[in-house]
C-alpha cells in the first residue's frame, strides 16, 4: 500500500522543506472553499494544516491528524486551537511517538496509538478517530520525557521502534487492567 492510493480529494502540496508560502495559501483556499467539517492531516500535511489553520480563522473543522510530522522541519509552527485527535502508529520509523505525544501535550487532543501501523499503513485508520488505543494524561506526559525523537530527518532504529512498541504494550496493559477491574 502506497500513501497515493490512501488519498482523500484535497489539494496536492510540493514535497519542499520549509513548507513554500504556495502549498500554505493553497491549503487556505481549500479551508474557504470547501470548508469541510473534518480534516485529515497525514505526515507533512499536519504542518501545512497547522500553518493553514492559523492563517485562514474562520475555518474550524474537526481535525484527524495522522502522524504528524510537524517537527520535522518543515515548518515552525506552533499548533492551532481545534478539535479532533492525534493518530499514530506504534511502528511508524518516519515520524517519532514522541512528536505525536508533543502534540498531544500542547493541544489536549486525545492521542490513540494503533497497533502494528507504520508511517503508511496507518492510513488504513486515517478516517477512523476511535482507532488504536487511547492514550492516558499520565502516559502521554510519560512519552513526552521518555520516548527517542530521532531529530528532524532520518529514520528512527530499530531500538528506538522497539521502545513505541513496549510503550504501547503498556498502553494495552493498562487499558486492559482498567477494564478488568471495572468490572
Amino acid at each position: 500500500m502506497s500513501p497515493e492510493s490512501m488519498r482523500l480529494p484535497g489539494p496536492e502540496f510540493s514535497d519542499a522543506k520549509p513548507i513554500p508560502k504556495e502549498d500554505v495559501e493553497e491549503a487556505v483556499e481549500y479551508l474557504e472553499e470547501i470548508q469541510p467539517g473534518v480534516l485529515v492531516a497525514y505526515s507533512r500535511g499536519g504542518a501545512i494544516a497547522m500553518l493553514a489553520l492559523r492563517k485562514h480563522k474562520g475555518a474550524k473543522p474537526k481535525v484527524i491528524y495522522v502522524a504528524p510530522a510537524w517537527q520535522r522541519g518543515w515548518a515552525n509552527v506552533h499548533p492551532p486551537n481545534t478539535s479532533g485527535v492525534i493518530l499514530h502508529g506504534d511502528k511508524d520509523n518516519a515520524v517519532p511517538l514522541q512528536h505525536s505525544c508533543e502534540l498531544a501535550e500542547e493541544t489536549n487532543l486525545p492521542l490513540r496509538v494503533v497497533e502494528d501501523r507504520n508511517h503508511v499503513s496507518i492510513l488504513k485508520d486515517k478516517e477512523n478517530p476511535n482507532a488504536g488505543k487511547l492514550v492516558p494524561r499520565p502516559m502521554v506526559q510519560e512519552c513526552v520525557k521518555t520516548m527517542p525523537d530521532w531529530g528532524q530527518s532520518g529514520r528512527g532504529a530499530p531500538e528506538e521502534i522497539e521502545m513505541q512498541q513496549e510503550f504501547y504494550d503498556r498502553l494495552a496493559h493498562k487499558v486492559t487492567a482498567r477494564f478488568l477491574s471495572t468490572r
